[in-house]
């Protein structure tokens, strides 16, 4: 597979191939690590990343976020199922599980966190494909043996990498 690279002439880049076990393939060789040979502008990412690529923006770098295990998914699954229960029965805002991208302005990132909650207060973050400035509370799932499984990395640097005003974040540990 070739790596991918910007066109000398164009101002859309080229990512990953957009075949499915490629791109699995590719998050996982590089384990949370940025794509090599790709750097991007904000907006550069936004229009060039196709849906079906599940990557994550970070102060240029473009990562392929990983399939997550089922064990991952299932505590995934089982935390937001309880922070929504709460959130619902409270009436207190929306939840977001597993896909809604955050911007996070400030620190050039677009993170997908695990667990997102966005108080009815601070609705006015919440766009039609992703949160345009820092949630209320983030949650990630760690696992042992890969860090936090969507990104690579090691246990307790899930939550620092989306620190930025956010009130809460919570990290996930069997």
């Amino acid at each position: 597979m070739r790596s991918p690279t910007l066109p000398a002439r164009s101002r859309r880049p080229v990512l990953p191939p957009s075949d499915p076990e490629a791109l699995w393939d590719m998050a996982e060789r590089l384990n949370g690590q940025p794509v090599p040979g790709v750097r991007l502008t904000e907006r550069q990412f936004v229009d060039g990343c196709p849906p079906e690529v599940i990557a994550e923006w970070v102060e240029g770098d473009v990562i392929l976020v990983r399939t997550e295990t089922p064990s991952h998914n299932g505590r995934e699954v089982l935390l937001g199922s309880v922070v929504l229960g709460f959130v619902e029965h409270h009436d207190l805002g929306r939840v977001f599980i597993g896909t809604v991208p955050v911007r996070l302005r400030g620190r050039g990132r677009r993170r997908i966190p695990d667990v997102v909650f966005v108080a009815t207060s601070n609705s006015h973050v919440i766009r039609d494909t992703f949160i345009d400035g820092p949630p209320d509370l983030i949650a990630e799932v760690v696992t042992p043996d890969r860090g936090n499984s969507a990104c690579g990395e090691p246990p307790r640097a899930a939550g620092g990498r989306l620190r930025s005003k956010t009130p809460g974040v919570i990290e996930l540990e069997p």
